[in-house]
């Protein structure tokens, strides 16, 4: 009973607005202090980032750890060096941004 009492009040932590202004303030935190990482070998990085993130985990519990994880490492797969809004692609070659797969251009100009 007490596991399902946790989701349930984070569940209605959820639908605040100061808990998401909080949250997005600790994903600009994240993502300002993910850039202050060490590379410490071509598998190893070595970074302070998660320490905004455990906060929110903590603050808010799991169903508001959930989302916020979730979105936050899509954000951040979106501005990588990796992302689809890098400007780099597959073959190596530096080519001005895009958003392929999107309906942005008429179907002629493909």
């Amino acid at each position: 009973m007490k596991l399902a009492t946790l989701f349930r009040d984070s569940y209605a932590e959820l639908k605040h607005v100061r808990t998401i202004t909080t949250a997005a303030m600790f994903a600009a935190a994240s993502v300002v202090l993910g850039m202050f990482t060490i590379q410490a070998g071509p598998y190893l990085k070595i970074g302070i980032s998660t320490l905004a993130n455990e906060f929110v985990y903590l603050l808010y519990g799991p169903v508001v750890g959930a989302c916020y994880g979730g979105i936050l490492d899509l954000v951040k797969f979106i501005i990588s060096h990796r992302g689809f809004l890098s400007g780099v692609h597959a073959d190596g070659h530096r080519r001005r941004p895009s958003l392929r797969g999107c309906a942005l251009r008429p179907a002629g100009d493909i």
